[in-house]
């Protein structure tokens, strides 16, 4: 029938060819038979219904309804974590912010009697179809009245090329705390600051990966020593480190 109905109108077109313009659809379905023009345009119709219908009524019904279930799983995963909330602040106890200490520390700031240094590291990277370059720098600022009074910049001594690294990302991680953790150091040595603020934690526990011996360990461990170098100058200066974790995953030793 399908093919019928394109030899119809081929040879109506071919009939139409030279005239001084050409019909419209209706025109053409007009001048058939009743019958013949019944059966054509129940073949059209059918031509022109979505070839799957039940793909996109599957995709609608279920996937509404997934849409719906994965939206409950979280409601009730949200409200676990405020009974959670709830049960440890009922363990710990709730502990208010001692206001006065607060504004001692303000006054000390901005009246000089205090230097602070902030340290953090920026971390990016280019994924290249033949390797994986990683890009690392780390900033340490002295700070005091409220402004920055020097900065201490740091980057890789060189750029590599990791063409079979399997954790490039977190190994760009590793280079960064490295950095940071050798401006600690050098900081606290020629700034003699009162305290150090660390971006994030001193060490995040979920960089050790892969096997000993490989160069990703062989990065782990230099920034281990590294991080171990400027806890014990800093304890040796006697300047605290203070270190900030933002969203705070577990706790891990």
């Amino acid at each position: 029938m399908k093919a019928l109905v394109k030899a119809l109108k081929a040879n109506q077109n071919r009939a139409r060819v030279g005239a001084p313009a050409l019909a419209s659809e209706a025109e053409w379905l007009s001048g058939l038979p009743s019958q013949l023009r019944e059966r054509v345009e129940l073949v059209e119709e059918a031509l022109e219904e979505a070839p799957h219908p039940f793909v996109y009524r599957l995709l609608v019904e279920e996937g509404t309804r997934q849409v719906i279930e994965e939206y409950k799983a979280k409601k009730k995963v949200l409200k676990m974590r405020e009974c959670l909330a709830d049960d440890v602040k009922g363990v710990l106890g709730t502990k208010r912010v001692d206001e006065g200490l607060v504004e001692r520390l303000e006054r000390a700031f901005g009246s000089g009697e205090i230097r602070a240094v902030g340290v953090d590291a920026g971390v990016n990277y280019l994924n290249l179809e033949v390797a994986y370059v990683p890009l690392c720098c780390a900033v340490a600022a002295l700070c005091s009245r409220f402004d920055v009074l020097d900065f201490m910049p740091k980057a890789m001594e060189r750029i590599p090329l990791w063409d079979d690294e399997v954790y490039p990302e977190w190994r760009t991680l590793v280079v960064s705390y490295r950095l940071q953790f050798e401006l600690v150091k050098e900081a606290v040595e020629a700034w003699e600051p009162d305290v150090v603020f660390f971006d994030g934690p001193f060490l995040y526990s979920q960089l050790m990966r892969g096997e000993r011996g490989t160069p990703y360990w062989v990065d782990f461990e230099r920034a281990i020593e590294e991080g171990v170098r400027a806890l014990h100058f800093c304890a040796e200066k006697d300047v605290p480190i203070i270190s900030f974790v933002k969203r705070p995953e577990g706790v891990s030793v």
